[in-house]
């Protein structure tokens, strides 16, 4: 009776040894895993020639960068042969072209308003200029304006991050967008 019951468990514990071996062989090649699961420990076999070189085939529509017209053209030429040493002129008709992009310096348009007050020759009042409501609620242009809320809005950042993106794009002292009537906190 007790080796009977020593018996069975040992099958069913070499049934459970089996299962829990099988499980360790899975592989992103014998399972549906991912191959990123696999490890650094397996070996991959190695992928069988297709037959066809490298890079793009024969029909292939390539992808390169589109060739702008420039603002400015550097031209580099040899002045001697690599060979001989001998001077060399002349123009390549189809010099090897590289066009490096860059942005162009951001420098603010600042519009100063004023508001002049000035006294009459028959009674020598004195009449001073009003600012027009948008140029006293705004510290900033339509154009800024928009910029800083997509950087706050869209790009999440806070008042303090657009206020250095601000003066690391455009220079100047710093001043925080709360100044203007449209960053007011209450």
């Amino acid at each position: 009776m007790l080796l009977r019951a020593a018996l069975e468990e040992i099958a069913s514990l070499r049934e459970r040894v089996a299962e829990l071996e099988a499980q360790l062989a899975q592989s992103s090649r014998n399972s549906s895993k991912p191959p990123s699961s696999d490890g650094p420990a397996t070996a991959r076999s190695p992928s069988k020639p297709s037959g066809r070189k490298r890079g793009g085939q024969p029909g292939h529509e390539g992808h390169e960068r589109v060739m702008l017209p420039p603002d400015r053209v550097v031209d580099y030429r040899p002045e001697r042969c690599e060979r001989c040493h001998a001077p060399l002129s002349g123009e390549d008709p189809a010099p090897k072209r590289w066009q490096v992009l860059e942005l162009p310096r951001s420098k603010p348009e600042v519009t100063e308003h004023r508001a002049h007050a000035l006294s009459c020759g028959a009674c020598g009042t004195v009449t001073a200029a009003t600012l027009p409501d948008e140029v006293l609620l705004h510290g900033y242009g339509p154009r800024l304006t928009a910029t800083l809320a997509y950087l706050s809005g869209r790009c999440r950042l806070s008042k303090r991050q657009v206020s250095e993106v601000a003066l690391d794009l455009f220079g100047g002292s710093r001043c925080p967008p709360a100044r203007s009537a449209r960053w007011k906190t209450t």
